[in-house]
């Protein structure tokens, strides 16, 4: 083999490998792609929750339970594969709280307070089927809650950030809605979180 030929061939060589390291990926990529797909969202809905509050007072101290309830939001993003999939999301609740009996008059008693809070976490499910999904959520929150001092008592500060687990349950009506349920609870507290919405997607 002469000096001509060898250079051919290394030439033809080097640029086969060449081709082939660019096309290679292509064709990995498609393959993945066809593996899965990414799904946005904006989820709207109503949340309800029981809070144990601290109560400091002359005669000694106690705990009493508030009512938290508001709407929420978020934004929320899945990877989803053929018979599972997961996610995370962001956003916020409104709403107000209440705590106490206004015919204890001597009691601690607040009708109504606002809080806002900002929430975050992941969420792993199973496709049950293509319309249905069943899984877990893990969600941080912290909230701006301030209960005032009445009647002798002074509540102790909201605890943040709260930790909390649900159950999750996602019901597709439309190629662009979806029915979103939630079942858990904080795990400062010992009472049932829940909460009921849609989700947009996009």
């Amino acid at each position: 083999m002469n000096k001509k030929n060898i250079f051919s061939f290394i030439f033809i060589f080097v640029m086969s490998s060449v081709a082939l390291s660019q096309t290679a990926p292509a064709v990995s990529t498609q393959r993945i792609k066809r593996a899965y797909f990414d799904r946005r969202g904006v989820v709207i809905d109503y949340n309800s929750w029981f809070e144990k509050i601290n109560l400091s007072s002359p005669s000694g101290n106690s705990d009493q339970k508030g009512i938290l309830y508001g709407l929420g939001v978020n934004y929320e993003y899945n990877r989803v594969y053929s018979d599972y999939g997961f996610g995370g999301f962001a956003g916020f609740i409104t709403g107000n709280a209440l705590t106490g009996s206004a015919s204890d008059s001597s009691g601690y008693y607040i009708p109504r307070t606002q809080f806002l809070a900002l929430r975050a976490g992941g969420r792993y499910f199973i496709r049950v089927t293509p319309q249905f999904e069943f899984g877990v959520v893990a969600q941080f929150l912290y909230k701006n809650l301030n209960w005032a001092e009445k009647n002798s008592y002074s509540p102790a500060r909201t605890k943040n950030p709260q930790m909390g687990g649900f159950l999750d349950s996602r019901f597709r009506i439309s190629p662009r809605w979806e029915l979103a349920q939630s079942l858990g609870l904080y795990a400062e507290n010992t009472s049932v979180a829940w909460r009921f919405g849609g989700s947009y997607l996009f």
